[in-house]
């Protein structure tokens, strides 16, 4: 497989990870809704942070589809370490309000 097939490939699965685990992120939230006043600020911040790790991701799958096909795997580490602190910011999350 040529590497621009890898980096397609690549980032369709990444973007159908996301896609999954928006899903469950917004799971938490409607569950977040019927939560005490301080849990859903302790959501809200939760939140916030996993917003931050969503761009981070964003951020790397842009700059992974515009690099060349044979320097797009040092952005992919940086998308991996995102979308990992991303999954694990989620587990808190879910582990709070469930």
């Amino acid at each position: 497989m040529d590497q621009e097939m890898k980096k397609e490939s690549y980032l369709e699965k990444l973007a159908e990870k996301l896609l999954d685990l928006d899903k469950k992120i917004d799971e938490v939230k409607a569950r977040g809704k019927t939560a005490s006043a301080d849990a859903q600020r302790d959501l809200n911040v939760i939140m916030q942070n996993l917003k931050v790790k969503r761009d981070e991701i964003n951020e790397s799958m842009n700059k992974i589809g515009q690099s060349s096909d044979e320097g797009w795997t040092e952005f992919k580490i940086g998308a991996e370490k995102a979308y990992e602190e991303l999954k694990t910011g989620f587990k808190n999350a879910l582990a709070k309000f469930k």
